[in-house]
């Protein structure tokens, strides 16, 4: 049994291995689709196979200090949360920070409090580890992800144009947010 982390009564983290390339791409080819699909113009299709191809997993896996993970709720897998430590960000590049890498839920638990825990266990970590800011990357359009993380007091610090053409045009922006742990 993979490596586990219990973040509430009902909520675990179970280690991705390189043994869990496929069931990634299955799981996330169920979430990222349902939040991100009109962002696209093929429904995220190539972004899926892009980020989820084996080959990119298993080079994210070697990355040190990023440990990644399924989420599981009850047991079932409904999501996944990667976080890098020690990854430097741009605005504060003389502090010691971590990049919340991704966190993605299916919509069926939205509204559950998952993503609080995970956030919330997220912080902790990354104070542990010795870190002084947190940051993640938003797309700008995306209002509900935005909310839950001022949520957190993060702020924005800069705005990036992703280069994909495959993401409309007005969908293209991407704040990146931090917060002061």
């Amino acid at each position: 049994m993979p490596e586990q982390i219990k973040i509430t009564q009902s909520i675990d983290l179970q280690l991705i291995t390189k043994n869990d390339c496929k069931e990634l791409l299955e799981l996330m080819t169920d979430v990222y689709p349902k939040s991100y699909d009109y962002f696209w113009t093929d429904g995220g299709i190539w972004y899926l196979d892009f980020i989820y191809n084996s080959e990119n997993v298993l080079k994210e896996l070697l990355e040190q200090n990023s440990p990644y993970f399924f989420v599981l709720l009850n047991h079932e897998k409904v999501g996944v949360l990667r976080i890098q430590y020690d990854f430097s960000y741009s605005k504060f590049p003389d502090k010691k920070a971590s990049k919340l890498h991704r966190i993605y839920l299916h919509p069926k638990t939205h509204g559950q409090g998952i993503g609080k825990s995970l956030m919330n266990w997220t912080i902790k970590k990354c104070r542990k580890f010795g870190s002084e800011i947190l940051w993640l990357d938003a797309m700008d359009t995306k209002i509900d992800a935005l909310g839950f993380y001022e949520k957190f007091d993060f702020q924005v610090g800069s705005r990036v144009v992703l280069p994909y053409e495959r993401i409309h045009l007005e969908r293209r922006g991407m704040y990146q947010m931090w917060v002061k742990l």
